[in-house]
């Protein structure tokens, strides 16, 4: 099994309420988010919450490897 693709969802949700702080505060109810969605040669597909564009840089490390070994490929990203 090999690392085959990615794919990259954004979208802008709705809070409760505004999110504020000291620098600006009167929030706002509106955050970005993301949805990273990694595939395998044989279909076994992931996801994980958050993710931005630095992906795109970032996959070449990754793409062909085994997902299994994920030791190695964290190494491999943070190094």
């Amino acid at each position: 099994m090999k690392i085959s693709g990615f794919r990259l969802e954004t979208y802008v949700e709705r809070m409760d309420r505004g999110i504020a702080d000291v620098n600006y505060p009167t929030g706002d109810d509106l955050m970005g988010s993301s949805i990273l969605w990694i595939y395998t040669d044989e279909g076994l597909n992931g996801i994980a919450p958050m993710g931005n564009e630095t992906v795109k840089d970032l996959f070449p490390l990754i793409d062909g490897q085994d997902p299994r070994g994920t030791r190695g490929l964290s190494k491999a990203l943070i190094d």
